[in-house]
């Protein structure tokens, strides 16, 4: 948590605070099967509640955009108490890898194209999400090939946010220069 506090103190001494925010992508928390959550550090598994504190806290203490996956998508108690208590300062976001779709207080909903086994596939998943008023985020596989379809997909699926991999290998620099190249048309 002391990195999250080091890039909060960042934004506010660049003078960048209420423009810059931060998004956490926790995901890994929470064991399928067991209750509880882990973090690390902690021997024992939190509750539920104990989760919610912790993530609610941490929405008021830090200038967070976006908390992906923050909770098990099994537990629909403990993310609609997260949503009412972050209301519209922290946006909550999904992970469809993770199970469950819709129905959860999500404003947006990550897919990830390697998980899905057409492209139709995906498509349409993208649209059931839409018809329920969750946006798409669009993230790459690691070690995909320099196939920049992606940045395609992204656009036809009108994604609000997309994570193409870092800023080095091929297999990454392709999608950004296949983004770039859209933007210019």
């Amino acid at each position: 948590e002391a990195h999250l506090a080091q890039a909060a103190a960042a934004i506010e001494s660049a003078g960048h605070a209420g423009r810059v925010k931060l998004a956490l992508r926790p995901r890994g928390h929470f064991v399928p099967g067991e209750a509880g959550y882990r973090l690390p550090g902690v021997v024992e598994p939190l509750p539920s509640e104990e989760m919610r504190d912790y993530w609610a806290a941490l929405g008021e203490r830090l200038p967070l955009w976006e908390l992906a996956a923050p909770l098990a998508p099994t537990d629909a108690e403990g993310w609609g108490e997260l949503a009412e208590r972050l209301q519209s300062r922290v946006r909550l976001a999904g992970d469809t890898s993770l199970g469950g779709l819709p129905g959860l207080p999500w404003q947006d909903a990550w897919l990830f194209p390697h998980h899905f086994g057409t492209v139709t596939d995906l498509l349409e998943q993208g649209q059931r999400l839409r018809e329920a008023g969750v946006g798409v985020l669009l993230a790459a596989a690691p070690g995909e090939t320099e196939d920049d379809a992606f940045a395609d997909l992204a656009v036809a699926m009108a994604a609000r946010q997309v994570i193409p991999g870092p800023l080095r290998g091929a297999e990454h620099l392709c999608k950004i220069n296949r983004f770039l190249a859209l933007e210019g048309k």
